[in-house]
C-alpha cells in the first residue's frame, strides 16, 4: 500500500523497517518535493491507521556540506555578544 501511494506521487519507496525506540516503524522514500511528502503523510493520517507521522527531510552529504559552508559565511552573533 505504501509503495503505491508513494509512486502515485512520483516517488520511490526505499524500504520499511520495524524499529525499537521512539518509532515503531521507519519508512524511507524519495519524493519529488516537500508538498508530495506532506500529501503522503496527510493521506495516511486521514485513513486512521496511524495516529502520528513524522516527516524528516534528509540532505545528501554534498548538500549538507554546502549548507555548512553557507552557515559559515553568515557571521551570526547571538544577542548580547556584539
Amino acid at each position: 500500500m505504501a509503495r503505491s501511494l508513494i509512486e502515485k506521487l512520483g516517488g520511490k519507496l526505499k524500504g520499511i523497517w520495524n524499529s525499537l525506540g521512539d518509532y515503531d516503524l521507519v519508512e524511507i522514500a524519495t519524493l519529488p518535493d516537500d508538498e508530495s511528502a506532506a500529501a503522503l503523510s496527510m493521506a495516511i493520517l486521514a485513513g486512521g491507521a496511524i495516529k502520528i507521522s513524522r516527516t524528516t527531510p534528509l540532505l545528501s552529504l554534498n548538500d549538507g556540506m554546502e549548507a555548512m559552508e553557507k552557515a559559515s559565511k553568515l557571521e551570526y552573533k547571538p544577542p548580547g555578544n556584539f
